[in-house]
């Protein structure tokens, strides 16, 4: 450095520092493809997980389904869909970060499950009943799926508390290989696998067609609907502050007060939406005394003949699902969703867009089928706890009469709907029981 001039010396410092530079944003660079890398792998195995999750639990709901259906186009319609759940599970599987040979026994599972399936909806179409080994093997298939089902959402839990982490370089192999251990240690319990559903039900499809109910209402103004807001909320109509003019299937006014929103049909003066912002402290009533809360105000915004079928209670809210009762005929199209704070027992939430889509005085004559002739087409292992009539939504938007059978079979409650006109099944749901209500899928 003492020989050289002091052009050279510069010279000699820019290059040192230009290389430094280069050096530098390499680095960067690399640093930032690979944590561009380690988050494609993290959310590939995530996803993966979440997706693995539903679609293992579908195929156990829709196998628990098949083994208590005695229709054959109703068994067709779950084999149909239980081998497009187990394709799409494969598909999920071969995105996750572990070895192929670590999932041998689920491939061979899933694959055997729509083969195995499908051979018993043939022999069902033929009017050949299931041997007893037959069931048996359904019942295997069931068992290994509630297993598998099991391990699948542990996992995914542990994925979301962030105990399997693949955030950086240094834990991305050891996280790989927990993740593969996991799997294997499920893989254990399908190793001697032999060779071989908070909304309630119906709630979907009730809100695509126009409403009958308005059409011949009376058409109310905004000073009107004003009063009947501030009636449900026990304010002044001049306490409320009016919001919009909204119009699509149910034109209604939108007022606020006090952190609550409230929608008031033009037509009739139905309300349609209630939804209060407030925060919900600690639950001091229960559940049971929530649905009556909710049956109260039902009644105080003149929804009458309401019959709850279904509650779930979360996070200090208990919303109720009512459905319409008529000459002893439960409508399930006509759906109202009630929401009662377990702190205090006030209503915070209503959704009456269902019924007043859908309400209308009906015809409902006599099934073709009755009771007794429908139940003696139910699976022979099935208990009938008890029946009744129920009205329940189609996918192309129309109305169906069913009996609905409330039945047990293997510990397992279920709700079976027989069509009243062709004796065939419509639709099984399958009940879950918790201290926050009654589920179904």
């Amino acid at each position: 450095m003492k020989n050289l001039s002091r052009r050279n010396k510069i010279r000699l410092l820019s290059f040192i520092a230009a290389a430094f530079c280069v050096c530098f944003f390499w680095a960067v660079s690399e640093m930032t493809q690979k944590n561009e890398a380690l988050r494609v792998i993290r959310a590939a195995n995530e996803r993966s997980l979440s997706e693995l999750d539903t679609y293992i639990d579908n195929i156990e709901t829709s196998l628990k389904k098949g083994r208590y259906s005695a229709c054959p186009a109703m068994l067709r319609s779950l084999s149909s869909e239980l081998q497009r759940q187990t394709a799409a599970a494969k598909a999920s599987m071969a995105q996750l970060s572990v070895g192929g040979e670590s999932l041998e026994n689920t491939y061979k599972f899933l694959s055997q499950v729509g083969g195995f399936t499908a051979a018993l909806t043939k022999k069902s179409e033929s009017g050949q009943e299931l041997t007893r080994q037959e069931t048996e093997q359904l019942d295997m298939l069931i068992e290994y799926a509630e297993g598998l089902s099991q391990d699948i959402s542990y996992m995914r839990a542990m994925a979301d508390s962030s105990m399997m982490d693949f955030s950086d370089d240094e834990n991305i192999s050891r996280e790989n290989l927990k993740l593969s251990t996991a799997m294997s240690e499920s893989e254990q319990s399908l190793t001697d696998y032999p060779s071989l559903i908070y909304d309630g039900p119906f709630s979907d499809n009730i809100l695509t067609k126009e409403s009958e109910l308005l059409k011949g209402a009376k058409e109310i103004g905004r000073e009107q609907a004003a009063v009947k807001a501030a009636e449900l909320i026990e304010a002044r109509p001049e306490q409320l502050q009016f919001v919009a003019e909204q119009s699509g299937r149910i034109p209604c006014f939108t007022f606020q007060c006090e952190g609550s929103v409230i929608s008031i049909a033009k037509n009739g003066g139905y309300p349609v939406m209630l939804l209060h912002s407030g925060f919900v402290s600690e639950a001091l009533i229960s559940c049971e005394e929530a649905v009556r809360e909710a049956a109260k105000f039902l009644n105080a915004c003149g929804y009458r003949s309401m019959t709850e079928s279904y509650y779930a209670c979360h996070d200090g809210v208990c919303v109720v699902n009512f459905a319409n009762l008529q000459n002893d005929v439960i409508c399930y199209t006509d759906l109202i969703k009630v929401g009662v704070s377990l702190s205090d027992g006030k209503v915070i939430s209503l959704d009456a867009r269902g019924y007043i889509i859908n309400h209308k005085i009906r015809r409902l004559n006599s099934p073709s089928i009755s009771s007794q002739e429908a139940a003696g087409g139910l699976n022979s292992s099935l208990r009938v706890n008890s029946s009744q009539q129920a009205l329940i939504p189609t996918d192309g938007g129309g109305e169906r009469l069913c009996h609905e059978f409330f039945v047990t079979a293997s510990g397992q409650d279920m709700l079976i709907y027989i069509n009243g006109e062709t004796g065939e099944e419509e639709d099984i749901l399958l009940l879950s029981y918790s201290d926050n209500g009654t589920l179904t899928k």
